[in-house]
């Protein structure tokens, strides 16, 4: 009799390490974004915990939806200039697929794009803010702020 109760036990535990990792919670102000088989299931962006079916659907990533603030430093470099400013932008994702979906890091791309840009003018003045709203809904951000120091 004690070997079925330390069958049923590790039976347990079996399953239980099984489906542990396809328990997500979902808090306040964030999405995940399921796949099914690979493709595109659904967005949850619901607080709560949710169960994942194992093998078929996976959690790809966590995406806060709240106001965020970053910083990088851009180069302007030339034969005759070499500067280097920093730009402070705060940015909200609006759409969570396009923000997972349009690039491998959407927040790296946008940056690349600005210092692309200064590159080609070597000035930031040039840069206009509209292009950069339009460059930030391309990756499904919401761009509240950019500030040059």
């Amino acid at each position: 009799m004690e070997d079925l109760w330390i069958g049923l036990g590790i039976l347990l535990l079996l399953i239980i390490i099984f489906l542990a990792p396809n328990i997500k919670m979902v808090k306040e102000n964030e999405a995940i974004v399921i796949e099914r088989f690979g493709a595109f299931s659904r967005v949850i962006d619901k607080p709560g915990v949710y169960m994942l079916i194992p093998l078929i659907e996976r959690a790809i990533q966590n995406v806060p939806l709240s106001k965020i603030e970053r910083h990088f430093n851009v180069s302007l470099t030339n034969e005759l200039l070499k500067e280097t400013h920093k730009i402070r932008y705060t940015y909200q994702v609006v759409d969570v697929m396009l923000f997972v979906y349009a690039a491998l890091d959407s927040v790296k791309a946008f940056e690349t794009y600005i210092q692309n840009q200064t590159n080609e003018t070597l000035k930031l003045d040039h840069i206009s803010v509209e292009i950069l709203e339009e460059t930030a809904e391309v990756f499904g951000m919401k761009l509240h702020s950019i500030n040059i120091l």
